[in-house]
């Protein structure tokens, strides 16, 4: 906690106490709000740390999760697997400013793309390109890309 600048939930800790078990009792024993069943539930379904991961898949896990959620996660992990180096990870979570995703749906249909499965697809792999490059293309260059 002292190396990333942050104090874990409650949840991360008895996700500590409870590291082999699943815990799927425990939302409903200890009568948790929808968020904190959440918190419990997704510090059970993040994947296990990986230092070979690039800076973007650590980013990705701030920008749909939040940095908290992140830092638990992160916490959670490293008391579970000696040798990790939190310190990086926790000043990227502290220091990053989520961006926003610089194309819409609107945008998409505005160059003859129809709704449905497709449009929400290429939305998905258009995020996955824009994540990749560490949120340095933009919207313009997105598009170009969903052109070809």
């Amino acid at each position: 906690e002292s190396q990333a600048g942050y104090t874990c939930s409650v949840w991360a800790r008895a996700r500590l106490v409870m590291q082999d078990a699943t815990g799927e009792w425990l939302p409903e024993r200890w009568k948790l709000s929808r968020h904190e069943a959440a918190q419990w539930k997704l510090l059970h379904t993040l994947p296990a740390f990986d230092a070979a991961w690039p800076r973007h898949v650590h980013t990705r896990l701030i920008r749909l999760h939040g940095a908290p959620a992140y830092l638990d996660w992160l916490l959670t992990q490293a008391a579970a697997t000696p040798g990790i180096d939190v310190a990086p990870h926790g000043t990227l979570a502290h220091d990053f400013v989520v961006p926003a995703f610089p194309v819409s749906a609107k945008d998409l249909m505005a160059r003859g793309m129809a709704e449905g499965k497709a449009l929400g697809d290429m939305l998905a792999v258009l995020e996955q390109r824009w994540e990749a490059s560490d949120y340095t293309l933009t919207a313009a260059q997105l598009l170009d890309d969903a052109a070809r």
